[in-house]
C-alpha cells in the first residue's frame, strides 16, 4: 500500500511571495525528514507489501507531534508478544496490546491507493497526517529490511483524502477517507496493555510518584 521514498524539495529564484513560500516548505519538509531519517535505512519499494504480519514499526504524525510510535524490540528471553514497545510519545517504553495492536495492523495492510489526476493543491506539501511503516519482506523476519512514508494531505470529499508517497509528490492518489481516519484517531492509550504489574512490596526501596 505505502511507499517509502526519498524526500525531495525545490529551491530556487522567484519572487519574494514565492520564495517565503518556499522557505516555509523547505523548513516542513526538512522537520519531516529529521523526524524519519531512521526509517530512511530501509530498502524503497515502488509496489510496498504491507501486511498485518511484516510491520515491524509503525509512527503516526498528525498535526506535527507524534500520536503513537510502536516497534517490535526482540531480546533473548522475551517472548515474542511482549517485544512490541509502545516508544512515543510516552517517556519510558510500554507493553502493547498485541490483539489491539494486530486490529491497527490490519487497518493498514486495508488502505487502497488510488491513482488520481494531478491535484494543484492536494494538501501534501505541508500534510494532515504521516504514516511511516518500517517492514520485513518475510513474515518470519524479527528485523524490517523495507520501508514506507504516506503523506495525508487534503480531504478531496467527505469519502476520500489526498496523499502520495514521500519523495513522489508529484503522483497523488486518493485513500478511503473512513479507514484513513480510524488510524488517524487511534491513541496511544487505546494500545497499551492494561495489566496490573504487582511487586513484591519487601523488595521496593523507593517510590517516585512525578506530576504533570
Amino acid at each position: 500500500i505505502l511507499g517509502c521514498l526519498s524526500l525531495c524539495v525545490l529551491c530556487g529564484c522567484g519572487s519574494p511571495k514565492k520564495t517565503e513560500a518556499n522557505r516555509k516548505l523547505q523548513l516542513t519538509k526538512e522537520s519531516y525528514q529529521e523526524q524519519e531519517q531512521v526509517w530512511m535505512q530501509g530498502e524503497q519499494e515502488k509496489n510496498p507489501k504491507v501486511t498485518a504480519n511484516n510491520i515491524r514499526q509503525l509512527k503516526v504524525v498528525l498535526g506535527g507531534k507524534t500520536i503513537y510510535q510502536i516497534a517490535y524490540c526482540p531480546k533473548e528471553g522475551r517472548q515474542s508478544y511482549l517485544s512490541w514497545r509502545m516508544l512515543s510519545p510516552y517517556s519510558d517504553t510500554a507493553t502493547i496490546d498485541t490483539e489491539k495492536m494486530t486490529d491497527l495492523y490490519k487497518k493498514i495492510e486495508k488502505l487502497k491507493l488510488v491513482k488520481t489526476d494531478s491535484v494543484k493543491d492536494a494538501g501534501t506539501e505541508n500534510p494532515k497526517a504521516v504514516i511511516s511503516v518500517a517492514y520485513s519482506k518475510n513474515s518470519k523476519d524479527a528485523k524490517a529490511s523495507n520501508t514506507a512514508i504516506l503523506l495525508v494531505g487534503k480531504a478531496k470529499d467527505s469519502k476520500s483524502y489526498y496523499c502520495c508517497y514521500m519523495g513522489r509528490e508529484k503522483e497523488i492518489f486518493l485513500v478511503n477517507r473512513q479507514q484513513m481516519d480510524e488510524i488517524l484517531n487511534m491513541k496511544a492509550q487505546d494500545l497499551i496493555l492494561n495489566i496490573p504489574y504487582l511487586v513484591d512490596i519487601t523488595k521496593v526501596s523507593k517510590v517516585v510518584i512525578d506530576c504533570q
